[in-house]
């Protein structure tokens, strides 16, 4: 399966006895990649965004530039992501609003952390003195956003960072002119200032992508998608989510990216108005689950079961050994990538089998 900029996308099997068959996500840099300086970027990033709990995690990956080739390997969130979620929606399937406000809170809090570091209440000063680069994703969207089972709920986490820019990037490899306008993203979900964008443009996209998740709608109306879908601007959670969950959406998507909220103030907004209805939303008895089983209509239907993978096939066996984590083996020249036996490599065949039960 392809995926954004990445040549190709792969779920794995890792080849380590030690791992116990541990299944992985294989994201692959070709050629181009390597000409746009996207990988070394990209696990730079991923190195720096490693501590928290909702942003997926880099478990090994290896670059060499000679060839060029380079893969990253993710965790495997086996939930599927948001943008499964809202097909769901859009088929009259239910998500309680417990959950909702959570996946909200929960990327909040990545996106805070990409944004203003481990301390999202510090001033610029102390951000900029603490050292930490701030992190513009550029491309949230409901399929970025995995869903995985933590402590027994359904829990989001940020991924796919491969549009994604530094401060220092931006300051020290090219003009902040020529940065600031540089397309990325996906048609749909791009901010009403784009070609430009800045945290305030994740911020809305952060809005953009709940939105979707309360109304089903899967192409959003944009610029550069002006056949997509509009949406209520008075309520854009629709009529069966609350009316706070509605007013912070709006300040997601508020126009202007000047008086956009922050990422700090998004956090405190989610978390004073998820506990000002907390105790009206009708309570989350299926915290394993994805769906509940009333439909949108008030009618009974059974939520569709989660996909999962049936086969993994592993084309290389003998371990790595100690000293080539973190960064792999040095490729030989002249030797295809296919045949080198890097970390977890070789998933081959369909996808998905049938849906587990």
């Amino acid at each position: 399966m392809g995926g954004g900029l990445n040549d190709c996308i792969s779920k794995v099997k890792c080849s380590n006895p030690s791992a116990q068959g541990m299944v992985f996500i294989e994201k692959r840099f070709g050629k181009k990649l390597f000409e746009a300086g996207v990988p070394p970027l990209e696990v730079q990033i991923l190195h720096q965004i490693q501590d928290h709990d909702h942003i997926t995690k880099m478990v090994d990956h290896f670059l060499d530039e000679s060839i060029p080739a380079g893969a990253v390997y993710m965790e495997y969130c086996d939930v599927g992501s948001l943008a499964d979620v809202v097909e769901g929606v859009a088929q009259s399937f239910y998500v309680n609003e417990h959950k909702i406000w959570n996946w909200f809170h929960q990327v909040a809090t990545a996106l805070a952390y990409c944004h203003r570091g481990p301390k999202p209440d510090m001033s610029d000063d102390e951000i900029f003195q603490s050292g930490w680069s701030r992190i513009y994703h550029r491309d949230i969207k409901p399929g970025n956003i995995l869903l995985t089972i933590m402590n027994g709920h359904v829990v989001a986490k940020l991924a796919d960072f491969g549009y994604a820019v530094t401060e220092d990037i931006l300051a020290l490899e090219r003009s902040r002119e020529h940065a600031i306008i540089q397309p990325g993203g996906t048609p749909g979900f791009d901010a009403p200032e784009m070609p430009f964008f800045s945290g305030a443009s994740d911020i809305w996209q952060l809005g953009l992508s709940i939105l979707c998740v309360c109304t089903g709608i899967k192409t959003p109306w944009s610029k550069s998608m002006p056949k997509g879908q509009t949406w209520d601007e008075g309520r854009p959670a629709g009529p069966r989510y609350s009316f706070e969950l509605s007013e912070v959406l709006k300040k997601c998507l508020e126009k202007s990216f000047a008086r956009r909220v922050e990422a700090n103030s998004l956090l405190v907004l989610v978390v004073t108005n998820y506990q000002a209805i907390k105790a009206k939303v009708p309570t989350d008895k299926s915290p394993t689950m994805v769906f509940d089983s009333i439909t949108n209509d008030g009618k009974e239907k059974s939520p569709p079961r989660h996909r999962r993978p049936i086969r993994h096939f592993t084309r290389y066996e003998g371990p790595l050994g100690p000293r080539n984590a973190g960064n792999h083996r040095r490729l030989q020249p002249g030797i295809p990538v296919d045949m080198i036996p890097f970390y977890g490599a070789g998933y081959h065949g369909d996808e998905y089998g049938e849906e587990s039960r």
